[in-house]
């Protein structure tokens, strides 16, 4: 295979290391959609060669990348790439240098820069084998290749798992359903709350055993389990989910019946009533609002849906309401 060797430029303002995937941060979509020219390389060498010129910290780093795939636009033998991170020099490149990734540049002038200066790439692998020519969906091929490779860091393999939050392609969903069945617990959760992210049943049995476990698996203030909750409360909406959804209503942990209760409003489905209808009962005063606030969006009620302020006030006006509300539906 024939090597193309990019010149990069780097600009260093700050470096975010990814960690725990719900935030919208590594849009896939948009940063295929954006960039001009998108490869799979490695960092080889970097060269300090002065200031940023915005900031005593800043620095410009050049380096060369070595190709291994060009996925999108056309690769030339030097070109200026430029990206922001928050430490000095050439340390910002620790973690990147020799490390396989996906590179995504947008031309600026005479050179490139990222397409998003935040993520400039995400974490890749060669020699998976291409079964499209699509941008993105080769880029998704290359994460699964990097997800289901048992000799990557878990940590890694993790971050893969992450970078497909949200992206509802069918593409997605293959490699997902592969890792929600290891054993890697890690491996496994992670799966499960990206898969929950795309509204896919699949995730539910890994995340169903965790979450309403006699013992903890997995400390309550993990990553894992904070994914997972957020996955339900913001992506879940699915009619077929609301059995699992009230079986979550039995969990001991506040977060789970809040997310339950929540995602049971999403479905807008008559069969979430009558659990929402045990929620309106609940100990904790969040869980119970957000069951009123899912009556309100399953009904189109919503000036039956009180501020947080409004509920503390008169918390039963808004539950008698409901119930009855309910009892005259089934």
């Amino acid at each position: 295979m024939k090597r193309v060797y990019l010149t990069v430029s780097i600009l260093c303002l700050q470096w975010t290391q990814f960690h725990a995937a719900p935030m919208a941060v590594r849009d896939l979509l948009e940063l295929t959609r954006e960039a001009d020219t998108i490869v799979l390389g490695r960092i080889v060498a970097a060269r300090d060669i002065g200031p940023g010129g915005s900031g005593e910290r800043e620095r410009i780093v050049e380096t060369d990348v070595e190709v291994d795939e060009t996925i999108k636009g056309t690769s030339a033998a030097a070109v200026k790439y430029r990206f922001r991170s928050a430490t000095v020099g050439l340390e910002s490149l620790d973690s990147m240098l020799r490390q396989e990734r996906v590179f995504f540049l947008r031309r600026s002038g005479t050179y490139l820069e990222a397409a998003n200066e935040y993520y400039p790439s995400i974490v890749g692998i060669r020699s998976v084998v291409r079964g499209t020519t699509e941008p993105l969906d080769r880029v998704i091929e290359i994460v699964g290749g990097v997800i289901q490779a048992p000799t990557v860091p878990t940590a890694t393999r993790v971050e893969a798992i992450y970078t497909l939050w949200r992206i509802k392609r069918a593409t997605v969903a293959v490699p997902l359903r592969r890792a929600v069945n290891e054993r890697n617990l890690d491996v496994r959760l992670a799966a499960a709350a990206a898969l929950l992210s795309i509204d896919d049943l699949g995730g539910w049995p890994a995340a169903e055993g965790v979450l309403l476990a006699r013992s903890p698996v997995v400390p309550n203030d993990s990553d894992s389990m904070h994914n997972l909750i957020v996955a339900i409360t913001e992506s879940v909406k699915s009619k077929q989910s609301i059995p699992f959804l009230a079986r979550l209503l039995r969990s001991d942990d506040a977060r789970v019946r809040r997310a339950a209760t929540s995602a049971l409003g999403h479905t807008h489905a008559a069969e979430s009533i009558a659990p929402l209808v045990q929620a309106l009962d609940d100990r904790d005063q969040e869980t119970r609002l957000n069951s009123i606030r899912a009556f309100a969006e399953i009904a189109g009620k919503h000036d039956q849906s009180p501020s947080d302020e409004a509920f503390r006030r008169d918390p039963e006006r808004y539950v008698a309401f409901w119930k009855d509300w309910a009892a005259r539906r089934q």
